[in-house]
């Protein structure tokens, strides 16, 4: 009986480190330069109004690679969807609308009139623990989903004109 208990032990333990190791294989990040990257940059686009939303543009511009393409970029706690400009193959852009400030609230001593009030969005968390301008890549080689960090992504700063 106390073979059979540490037979079982042993059997339980081995299956753990298998799904664990498993589950930390699945996301593998390429540390090699599979994807060459010519150029990348990020800017903080403001509304232009007091209360309005600010936008997180990040582009990407690779080595013309027909089997690479690019789908979404991790940065600053946010998915952005990347696509393919259509004045360049090789540029990837996206973009993040952070909501605005203040909304307008349906205060109201009639209960239901609060009901018209709009719900937050709840945001997802992203699956990397990032530095702030630490961004991860993922994009599609060859029908296989990869994964590439980059270390320090640049920041355009947009120059502001008084209208």
């Amino acid at each position: 009986m106390k073979n059979f208990e540490t037979l079982c032990i042993k059997i339980w333990m081995l299956l753990v480190v298998v799904t664990f190791t498993q589950c930390a294989s699945s996301q593998k990040i390429d540390m090699k330069a599979s994807l060459q990257i010519k150029d990348s940059y990020f800017q903080e686009i403001p509304s232009g109004m007091a209360d309005g939303p600010t936008t997180l543009f990040v582009s990407f511009e690779i080595e013309k690679n027909n089997e690479v393409e690019l789908t979404y970029a991790f940065f600053r706690g946010k998915k952005i969807e990347l696509k393919k400009t259509n004045s360049n193959p090789n540029i990837y852009e996206g973009n993040y609308v952070y909501p605005a400030k203040m909304q307008d609230l349906i205060m109201s001593g009639d209960s239901k009139e609060e009901f018209k009030n709009q719900l937050p969005e709840i945001e997802r968390k992203i699956p990397f623990e990032l530095k702030a301008n630490e961004c991860m890549l993922q994009y599609i080689q060859n029908g296989e989903e990869k994964l590439f960090k980059i270390e320090n992504l640049k920041q355009i700063v947009l120059k502001n004109f008084p209208m």
